[in-house]
Parts: structure tokens; C-alpha cells; sequence
């Protein structure tokens, strides 16, 4: 079993695609757990920002996912379809469940993950994303 089995088989973009989970978390180095809600409002300031830094971002080697702390697929869809990168498809349990395994209580928050090897890299780097202004292995990493 790997580590982003959790995700689920398939991943959603805000125009509907879907893309097998596998594919995405092996073509890049790093991937960016974000757990977010639209009812949230540090989390509607903070992702309009990390959406510019995650479209400016000087390699493409990190992914971005969304995990959404909503509670209704209406709410999921009106905060997801302005975001650029992949998101977990709503379903509340599944949701529940990487929360869980994340240990996620309190949101905005983005985990970087080793793609490879699962390992957590920075277990909570908003705050760096948000100082650095950049969106790159360096400031996810440290």
C-alpha cells in the first residue's frame, strides 16, 4: 500500500477532470497537503495568495491538493472551482479520515510530503509560504 493511497484512486480539478492520484503524486518531488473550508476566514485570505505563489512557482516539481474541511458538496464546489491545483473529491468520511491520519484540528494548514518515500517534510508551513512569498522546495522544506 502507499502513503497517498489515502487520497483515494482519482483526484478532481475545479473544471471537473480527473486524474489518477498515483500519476500526479510521482510526477512531482513534493506534495502540499492543503486543509482548508470556504467558511474559514483565515483560509479565504490565505488561498488567493498561495494560489499566485502555486502559479508563479519557479519548478513544478510540488503539488498542491486540497483536502476540504467543508461540510456540503455545494460548499466544496463554490471554494474549489478558483483554485489551480488538485483536490481530494468531497466525501465527508473519506475527508474524516485524512484529517485523521494528519492529525488536522485547526485550518488553514499545508503538509509537505515527500512524494517517494510518504515522509512528512514540514508537518505546518502556511506561515512560511505566507512570509517568503514564494512557493518552492526551500520554503516548504524549512
Amino acid at each position: 500500500m502507499t502513503w497517498y493511497s489515502i487520497l483515494g484512486e482519482k483526484l478532481l480539478t475545479s473544471s471537473g477532470e480527473s486524474f489518477e492520484t498515483a500519476k500526479i503524486v510521482n510526477d512531482a518531488k513534493y506534495v502540499a497537503l492543503y486543509f482548508s473550508a470556504h467558511y474559514c476566514g483565515p483560509c479565504r485570505k490565505f488561498t488567493p495568495m498561495f494560489s499566485v505563489l502555486y502559479e508563479d512557482r519557479p519548478t513544478k516539481d510540488i503539488e498542491v491538493i486540497f483536502i476540504s474541511n467543508d461540510t456540503s458538496n455545494d460548499e466544496f464546489n463554490e471554494y474549489f472551482e478558483d483554485m489551480p491545483w488538485y483536490a481530494v473529491p468531497f466525501d465527508l468520511d473519506e475527508l474524516d479520515k485524512i484529517k485523521t491520519h494528519y492529525d488536522v484540528s485547526g485550518i488553514p494548514r499545508v503538509i509537505v510530503i515527500d512524494s517517494q518515500t510518504g515522509e512528512i517534510v514540514n508537518n505546518d508551513v502556511r506561515g512560511a509560504i505566507a512570509s517568503k512569498k514564494v512557493l518552492s522546495i526551500e520554503s516548504l522544506k524549512n
